[in-house]
């Protein structure tokens, strides 16, 4: 799926906002047809979600002058992140993450045998 240039990711929110408090923001560069918080993020970590323009200018307006600038609590230590959403897909080539592929090497193992313990085959290869 292609990039929307009207919808817009939204990352560092305070844990207790809300979808009125960001569709505000948001009204003010123009009118949202869509506003989503993510739930169900680890307690003490941050939210996100995604806004969607009627039109890409006003996205675009948003982004230039939101990311990295402005905070929903005064309090808060970072400013939000605003950029444009990746369609769906577009973080996966079907290779998984990472540099290597999506392989974690973390646990020494050996990315061309069969599973941690070499696929079953019993004794060194």
């Amino acid at each position: 799926m292609a990039e929307d240039p009207r919808k817009l990711f939204v990352g560092q929110l305070p844990n207790d906002i809300t979808e009125d408090e960001v569709r505000t923001v948001f009204t003010t560069y123009g009118p949202v047809s869509d506003v989503h918080i993510m739930d169900g993020k680890p307690p003490g970590t941050q939210k996100c979600g995604f806004v969607t323009y009627d039109a890409e200018q006003s996205a675009k307006t948003a982004v230039d002058l939101l990311n990295d600038t402005y905070k929903f609590r005064q309090h808060s230590e970072k400013a939000i992140r605003v950029s444009v959403a990746k369609g769906k897909g577009a973080r996966d080539s079907g290779k998984g993450g990472g540099r290597d592929g999506g392989y974690d090497n973390s646990w020494g193992g050996d990315r061309n045998r069969g599973g941690w313990d070499g696929g079953g085959r019993g004794g060194d290869r």
